[in-house]
């Protein structure tokens, strides 16, 4: 279910039949809206894959079998492709082979598009024509349906308010960063965020107000993070952010450039917790208890504010 794997294993099964008479090369678009998505590819230089990765879908041939109705299964043959194909005729000479264009199919739906190149100068005959597009059938079945996969594992990752990953995302992601601090005695950090006085808004401005509130708070916290940090929502009106190689002072001063962000930025102030990696840890839970901790002392010391637990230093930090 893998996409770009069985994309990869459907150019090298395909390439493979000889009754196909087509060159060990080939690759395979995936539809996504009008865009063309180049997915695999196999025996093609980098300059052609370069070439075919950016393909204008207003001008590319292979786009045309979206739009031909009860033809839509119908094989295509690019003999000549600066002459054949718009998009084609805007590279540079040579790059564009001569390819046979196979429509991926699915529900009555083109999902994708397979490119082969003839060994010879002639399109299939009537029976290779017929068992090509017997297997593209097949073929746009698997599509459909590893993507369908794809799909549904990104949505079950994350949360769908504000589009960041959600808590089940956050244990695969913690653990592994956490054993790998316990192996090389790496930083690792966690920040734990609240919005303060959540309710009060909610009940002043209404759910609709306060859903626009968290998605707003969402977008401050990943301009404010590094790129390799991993922002969570945590549930509710809670955050968690995830900083790989940030140790306790650089956590803490990521965590205040959030803190002031959303104070500037927003009608409602933040509370964070931090804490960090101590080689006494047990499991990447504690990490996260500390952080809660934390963030309980932010709260009770006026809100508004970050606090700290580094168990290095065995001491809360104001």
């Amino acid at each position: 279910l893998d996409l770009k794997e069985l994309l990869t294993d459907i150019l090298h099964a395909v390439t493979g039949i000889e009754l196909l008479n087509v060159e060990p090369k080939g690759l395979i678009y995936v539809i996504e809206d009008d865009s063309l998505r180049l997915a695999a590819h196999m025996g093609l230089s980098e300059e052609v894959v370069a070439v075919h990765r950016d393909v204008d879908p207003r001008l590319a041939l292979c786009m045309s079998t979206t739009r031909r109705g009860r033809n839509a299964d119908e094989l295509l043959f690019c003999r000549d492709p600066r002459r054949d194909c718009a998009y084609a005729a805007t590279c540079a000479n040579g790059l564009i082979k001569p390819h046979i264009i196979v429509p991926l199919r699915a529900h009555n739906e083109t999902t994708g598009i397979m490119c082969l190149y003839p060994k010879g100068h002639a399109p299939f005959d009537i029976e290779t024509s017929e068992l090509m597009r017997t297997i593209a059938n097949q073929i746009g079945i698997a599509v459909d349906n590893a993507k369908l996969y794809e799909k549904t594992r990104v949505l079950s990752l994350h949360d769908p308010l504000t589009g960041l990953p959600n808590r089940r995302f956050l244990s695969l992601e913690i653990e592994r960063n956490f054993m790998k601090a316990q192996r090389y005695n790496t930083p690792l950090s966690v920040l734990m965020l609240d919005i303060d006085q959540f309710k009060t808004f909610n009940d002043m401005k209404g759910h609709i107000a306060g859903d626009a509130l968290i998605v707003d708070i969402a977008r401050i916290i990943l301009k404010e993070v590094r790129e390799a940090d991993l922002a969570v929502r945590y549930g509710g009106e809670e955050f968690l952010v995830l900083l790989p190689e940030a140790s306790f002072q650089q956590a803490f001063d990521i965590a205040e450039r959030i803190r002031v962000s959303i104070a500037e930025k927003t009608p409602v102030t933040i509370s964070i917790g931090v804490s960090s990696f101590a080689s006494e840890m047990k499991d990447y839970s504690e990490l996260i208890n500390d952080a809660d901790r934390a963030l309980y002392q932010a709260k009770a010391f006026g809100r508004n504010r970050v606090e700290g637990v580094s168990r290095q230093m065995r001491l809360p930090i104001d």
